[in-house]
């Protein structure tokens, strides 16, 4: 259990987050059983803590709500507070819930901190009893509590029968569905590797049974979601599961063609993984550019890749490998000319300070140990930490790692671009004056291949802890090196004043355009913090989004966007309209420049999913004069 002092700070670096969440009252109230709801429920999250008699600067926050201040209130009465959780908590909760305290004093004030633990498996979903396990269960994306959906409630049920998903019986799959080669290429891989394997010695169905691809029932053996993705038919898998294929895709340049009518190369594959997994490597490894070098005393040059073969092997392989299979979409492998993206569906169930130390969580047991035992991953979940350690004993930037729990995807980049050449160092000269220090360097080299930087960046590709890397990513924000955009968990930043002048062309690398002012919305998690302030009666409302100052913001901000717009600018472009005022899809598609029905497939039937957009007559989606408004935690904020 981490101190006062210790959350503290980690509240002034980075605001609310997914294990913080600060109370001022003295009571525990509705929204405080929510979220402790969702510590108990939030996979990998370990819970969190709840913190009474902090308040916040509410004028401060909606002056700018990049910026939120806090100060201390303190709470009158501790032990009536205290006695208050424990009783909710073990009478209110199902299954009851046992906190831990830690009772402070700041400022001549107290102030009570509440740790709730995580539940194990076997006890989730955690509700409030008064509200049923339907209305009362709770999950915690970034720092705010969302009702859990029928799909949470369905796993977390399956996780009280000791089951992980890749176990489950795929109904209308059969033996018939298995293909052969597949079995032939794991026997092959694994005699090689360990010949005497017990099952090894097992006909076909007997290998298919040990290796959790079957599951024996009352009608026979039926076939399991790892078996129809290790080893099924490349037919059976069109027919049964689409969408888990991994697209291999090559874009011109270093940005996201946002262009329909822009050509890129791509690859599908939808093969089982035994036969899959090592042609993806080969085709991507295959394409990357490659230096060469002419070692002394030889006459034979030697090839050298962009990207270590093991790390690329290991990025892709754990895509597979750790994929949520209940979400239907697919893996992306995207090439760019400065970096490879691999975004695989299903967030890190290891907290993302963790990713790298030892051992693992996956939610695809079997899966993840057929693999394993072919050597296409490393055991004990040693594979990031083996990642970083190739990249850089290449020379190379370390991998960067991004888990984002709101659209429940998992990215990792790999740059190809050589850390601290002659030309960095010259470059970096430029700023001498500052006195940076080594892992300052090391962000402003990345930050000029990716374009913007943040906690979870800095602290891959440095190794250091979120303080740490909070108040390195202070020092460049201080030397205008970086500007800060976002808050809380959506905290990002992009170049800065100085660091822009430093460039021999200003337009080197594409820059995220930035709304300033009062109405400035975050990137990456639009439905987070700024959800959060909705419940606290804080959002927007409509006559303050229609101001002339809030249009003038928003035009000038759509002036900044181009045809290859970053999905992030479109995705706010969008909510600001919406925010404006209720917007048709006609509309949107006018005022962004782009064509409806691609509009339509990549932002706005996504939006609203995610719950940032809404419709204007929501029980009724096709209603005539249907328009979106943009929603901040399921309140509609709309003129």
């Amino acid at each position: 259990m981490l101190t006062f002092d210790e959350l503290w700070e980690k509240l002034l670096a980075g605001d609310e987050s997914v294990s913080i969440e600060v109370k001022r009252g003295s009571e525990l109230g509705k929204s405080a059983l929510e979220t402790v709801s969702a510590f108990s429920n939030e996979p990998g999250q370990e819970g969190g803590y709840l913190i009474f008699g902090i308040a916040e600067d509410l004028a401060a926050t909606k002056r700018n709500l990049f910026e939120r201040k806090f100060s201390i209130a303190g709470v009158p009465d501790i032990g009536k507070l205290q006695s208050e959780i424990v009783t909710q908590c073990r009478d209110g909760m199902d299954p009851p819930v046992t906190p831990q305290f830690e009772m402070a004093e700041r400022e001549g004030k107290k102030l009570l901190v509440t740790y709730i633990p995580e539940a194990d498996a076997h006890s989730k979903p955690v509700f409030i009893k008064s509200r049923g396990v339907q209305n009362g269960s709770f999950r915690r994306v970034g720092a705010s509590d969302i009702r859990c959906t029928s799909d949470d409630l369905e796993e977390f049920f399956e996780g009280r029968k000791g089951r992980s998903y890749d176990q489950s019986i795929v109904a209308d799959a059969t033996l018939d569905d298995i293909d052969p080669k597949a079995i032939a290429e794991y026997r092959r891989l694994r005699k090689e590797i360990k010949p005497d394997a017990p099952e090894l010695a097992e006909d076909d169905e007997g290998l298919l049974l040990a290796l959790g691809a079957v599951r024996r029932t009352d009608g026979g053996l039926k076939v399991t979601v790892a078996g129809l993705v290790l080893f099924a038919k490349a037919v059976a898998l069109r027919r049964l599961c689409p969408m888990h294929r991994v697209d291999y895709i090559q874009v011109p340049g270093r940005e996201w063609v946002e262009d329909p009518e822009h050509r890129y190369v791509a690859i599908d594959y939808l093969e089982p993984l035994l036969l899959s997994v090592s042609r993806i490597v080969g085709q991507v490894f295959g394409d990357l550019p490659k230096a060469f070098s002419l070692p002394e005393g030889t006459l034979h040059r030697k090839d050298i890749p962009a990207i270590p073969y093991r790390v690329l092997r290991e990025a892709v392989v754990n895509a597979v490998m750790h994929r949520n299979y209940r979400v239907r979409e697919a893996v992306q492998i995207i090439r760019y000319a400065n970096r490879i993206e691999i975004r695989s569906p299903g967030f890190s169930l290891v907290p993302e300070d963790r990713l790298g130390t030892p051992g693992s969580r996956t939610r695809n047991e079997y899966v993840a140990a057929v693999l394993r035992d072919l050597n296409f991953a490393e055991n004990k979940g040693t594979g990031i930490k083996t990642m970083r350690a190739l990249m850089r004993e290449a020379n190379l930037s370390a991998p960067t790692f991004a888990s984002d729990r709101a659209r429940d995807l998992f990215t990792v980049t790999l740059l190809a671009h050589h850390l601290l050449n002659e030309a960095d160092v010259a470059w970096l000269g430029s700023f001498k004056d500052l006195g940076l220090e080594g892992d300052d360097a090391k962000a402003l080299i990345v930050l000029r291949e990716l374009g913007f930087m943040d906690n979870s960046v800095y602290r891959d590709i440095n190794g250091v802890d979120t303080l740490t890397a909070s108040k390195g990513l202070q020092r460049l924000t201080k030397h205008e090196l970086l500007e800060r955009q976002g808050q809380g968990s959506a905290t990002f930043y992009v170049p800065g004043t100085r660091f822009l002048e430093s460039l021999p062309n200003k337009n080197a690398i594409e820059v995220t355009p930035v709304l300033t002012g009062d109405f400035a919305v975050s990137r990456g998690n639009l439905s987070g913090k700024e959800a959060n302030l909705s419940g606290k009666d804080e959002s927007l409302s409509g006559k303050e989004a229609a101001t002339p100052q809030f249009r003038a913001e928003v035009e000038a901000f759509l002036k900044q966007i181009g045809q290859r717009a970053k999905p992030e600018i479109m995705r706010q472009a969008i909510v600001l309209l919406c925010r404006m005022e209720p917007q048709r899809t006609q509309d949107l598609a006018k005022k962004l420049k782009r064509n409806v029905p691609w509009l339509l497939e990549k932002y706005l039937q996504p939006m609203i999913r995610d719950g940032v957009l809404g419709y204007e007559y929501p029980d009724d989606p096709t209603h005539p004069k249907q328009r979106y408004v943009a929603k901040q935690s399921g309140k509609e904020v709309a003129n």
